[in-house]
């Protein structure tokens, strides 16, 4: 991280944690330029909600490995950057789009930090999948992101909901829904093994060793109130909110099961027969005026 930079010391520990996690997520990945030349990684979910994003300037948050920003740009017709936290997931992105035979944007950064001082314009910002539980200010961050929209830029977020951390893998109550000013600290796990290949379309293998993170995560509780408020203050105008009664590629608590035999319903999570459905993701596209 470059010093000019300031990280608090929970976001330098994330950034640590997130660096372990996601060498080992890649390790499970086969092949993953070549399929992403063919194939994208994003849900239905996701390409609604985006709608018709071709030619568009897009700004993609806590992109990871750059997947689905890829994604974005070579199968949807948008004009890509991103952006994430940690140095090893973007040296993996430009290695991956090197693999896909394409380049575009990956910046080092931190997501609020790049908000704040970039000179750049764009038509949409993307989020998706694990992107605000890291974000500790959303006000701020979400005045950062009406900052770099153009007027009439769309913000598009799909999330985990807020709702599934607070349950144990008994579906008993763990951790309270609100929980304002706390952070909820853990090593980034390997989920993507957990996944059992649902979020390794390009293929899946076993790690060679045991996964072991020494490095905590420190995250917050944002209920959908406080999504949509903090979008309010910002200026921004809602124009959809979405939930689903299931979660995309990641098997958010080891007891959820897959949801039917079809091949995209394998990649999606839900509570076993017997118990009622709860909401597992939320959706967000909010305009700038």
């Amino acid at each position: 991280m470059s010093p000019s930079i300031p990280l608090t010391p929970e976001q330098d520990e994330t950034r640590q944690s997130w660096n372990l996690a996601t060498a080992a997520h890649n390790a499970h990945k086969k092949d993953q330029g070549r399929w992403l030349r063919q194939h994208s990684s994003l849900f239905p979910e996701e390409v609604d909600l985006l709608g018709d994003i071709r030619g568009q300037e897009l700004l993609h948050l806590c992109c990871n490995s750059g997947q689905d920003t890829l994604s974005l740009q070579l199968h949807h017709g948008a004009r890509c950057t991103g952006v994430d936290l940690s140095e090893v997931a973007v040296a993996a992105a430009r290695q991956i789009a090197g693999d896909a035979e394409t380049t575009l944007p990956f910046v080092h950064d931190e997501v609020l930090h790049f908000l704040n001082h970039t000179p750049a314009r764009f038509d949409v910002v993307f989020g998706s999948y694990g992107f605000l539980p890291w974000m500790h200010d959303l006000r701020a961050v979400t005045r950062g992101i009406q900052r770099v929209l153009r007027p009439g830029g769309r913000l598009v977020v799909v999330e985990f909901h807020p709702m599934a951390w607070s349950f144990d893998a008994d579906f008993h109550l763990r951790d309270p829904y609100f929980a304002p000013g706390t952070f909820f600290s853990d090593p980034v796990s390997d989920y993507v093994g957990a996944a059992g290949g649902a979020l390794s379309p390009s293929g899946h293998k076993e790690l060679e060793t045991d996964y072991v993170n020494p490095h905590r995560s420190h995250a917050v509780q944002h209920t959908v109130a406080d999504i949509v408020n903090a979008l309010i203050s910002a200026g921004m105008k809602i124009e959809r909110l979405e939930e689903w009664p299931w979660s995309n590629g990641c098997r958010l608590n080891p007891s959820l099961v897959e949801r039917g035999p079809e091949e995209l319903d394998r990649r999606r999570f839900v509570p076993p027969a017997g118990l009622p459905s709860i909401p597992l993701m939320v959706g967000v596209v909010a305009q700038r005026a």
